[in-house]
């Protein structure tokens, strides 16, 4: 059941009168449990029975965690509940990938497998780790009751993309009693049609384009690729955002404050800067959980005694920075998708970053030099443009289907980049049996330039397009209604 459908528009509202209208206000989260097992039984039951089994083991494993005293015996819960969990997420996930590479190698037939992965598969398994972690350091005491629990990983809005919230971000609102609040609702109506816009307007109409490009890239000129790649760094960031826009906006109507998950994250002026901005949870759930860990581990311990022996002393402490950031990086590429290109652009980043380390003194050095300073204006735009074309080819790794379609994409944005009429004719090619679509695709591009102006403005604190709510909803309705693609199309990162 998509967030854009008829049939997720009745069923929210159905929830929302049972939730409001319940006489007794301290059972609404039952009413928020009902709503989400029926959410996923609505998807298929088998989604039902693996979230009921996998929450209880990690349910009790949580209570016998807490319960210890014998150090041993929590740690060797917790690495139970880890293995169980990413064990899972892994063998769902990985299989078919392994199995392949196995095929390759050693020229063998394998058995064909083909698993159903459960919905949110990923995102549900980072948070149960981080529970998990958590209640082992003794920063959360462990849910008693299994049912609220349950409730806090298969919340219906946040299953699908995120965000991962922390059980100590939650619990709070989550369990609380609510009541109806014109004010939240209203503002939390007018995000959903924020997200909405973003989703089916700019995301659907980027997407068509992007689509039809990437799924022959040997038919098209290097415009048309170039134009392509840049349209689904559009296009995700649309598509993405949009559905934060719209799960922030459904929690909101029962009173429940998610975590953000996106902060402007195209006026970052590096790399760093771009990846604490976009997907944020994520990003801190790494962080936490990955980076700081292998950091502090006595492997980084090591690491840094061994160099800071030699002539790299001075640098030891970054190279244990390295360890991490690869670490973090290649996981995270591992995590997006069971291919080689996810762990290429995972490997990527891994450099761009490990290089900003190392060479962060002398690009300090290098801006004194040319008296560049933080308030320089030119500078910053140069930055922002500098971190859009990497984060850009970036993308490219991201949505290509293959290594080999990577390669083609560069080849021919080199050796076939014209801004000739012809050219620019053939950058138009996907649309040139449909005007309509063309005029679609024009609107597209006009909206997300509004959205990048009105994103400028509460970047630097002037909001003045969130003042006239009333206005922009009818606005938003409006464009939605004649430019939107509806349908039961999934969000992109659901696919992770």
């Amino acid at each position: 059941m998509s967030l854009i459908t008829g049939k997720f528009f009745i069923f929210l509202c159905i929830l929302l009168l049972a939730y409001y209208l319940l006489p007794n206000k301290k059972y609404q989260w039952i009413i928020l449990l009902s709503g989400s097992l029926f959410f996923y039984t609505y998807a298929s039951p088998y989604y039902l029975i693996f979230m009921v089994i996998s929450s209880f083991s990690t349910y009790n494993l949580g209570l016998k965690i807490a319960s210890s005293d014998d150090k041993s015996k929590r740690k060797r819960h917790v690495i139970i509940a880890v293995l169980i969990n990413a064990g899972i997420l892994f063998v769902l996930k990985y299989t078919v990938l392994l199995f392949d590479i196995a095929s390759s190698l050693f020229k063998i037939t394998v058995p064909e497998v083909n698993f159903i992965l459960p919905l949110g598969i990923s995102f549900y398994t980072f948070m149960v780790i981080s529970y998990i972690v958590d209640v082992y350091k003794g920063e959360i005491e462990p849910e008693k009751n299994y049912l609220k629990y349950l409730l806090y990983v298969c919340y219906f809005p946040q299953i699908i993309e995120g965000p991962i919230n922390r059980y100590s971000h939650m619990k709070e609102s989550l369990y609380s009693e609510h009541s109806f609040n014109f004010i939240k609702c209203r503002n939390a109506s007018y995000r959903i049609l924020i997200g909405l816009f973003k989703k089916v307007v700019i995301a659907g109409r980027f997407g068509v384009y992007v689509d039809r490009v990437f799924d022959n890239v040997q038919g098209y000129n290097g415009l048309t690729l170039l134009l392509a790649t840049v349209f689904y760094v559009v296009q995700l960031y649309a598509d993405f955002s949009g559905c934060m826009d719209l799960v922030i906006g459904i929690s909101n109507l029962f009173g429940i404050e998610m975590a953000e998950n996106f902060n402007l994250p195209l006026f970052s002026e590096n790399v760093s800067e771009f990846w604490r901005r976009w997907h944020i949870t994520l990003g801190a759930w790494f962080r936490d959980y990955i980076y700081y860990p292998v950091f502090r581990s006595e492997f980084s311990k090591k690491v840094k005694s061994i160099f800071s022996k030699t002539k790299l002393k001075k640098h030891s402490m970054n190279i244990v920075a390295a360890v991490s950031l690869f670490s973090v990086w290649s996981l995270t590429g591992l995590w997006h998708g069971a291919a080689v290109h996810y762990v290429v652009w995972g490997l990527y980043y891994a450099v761009i970053l490990i290089a900003g380390v190392f060479l962060a003194n002398d690009f300090k050095k290098w801006k004194r030099k040319l008296n560049i300073t933080k308030d320089t204006k030119w500078f910053k735009v140069f930055s922002i443009i500098r971190t859009l074309i990497i984060v850009t080819f970036g993308e490219l790794i991201f949505r290509a289907n293959n290594m080999a379609d990577v390669a083609y994409v560069i080849k021919k944005t080199i050796t076939d980049f014209s801004l000739s009429f012809s050219s620019i004719s053939n950058a138009i090619l996907p649309f040139t049996e449909d005007n309509t679509a063309i005029a679609y695709g024009g609107v597209a591009i006009i909206c997300e330039l509004c959205f990048i102006i009105t994103e400028y403005f509460s970047y630097k604190g002037k909001d003045t397009f969130r003042k006239h709510k009333y206005a922009n909803a009818l606005i938003l309705i409006v464009a939605t209604l004649l430019f939107g693609v509806f349908g039961e199309s999934g969000f992109l990162y659901m696919a992770y």
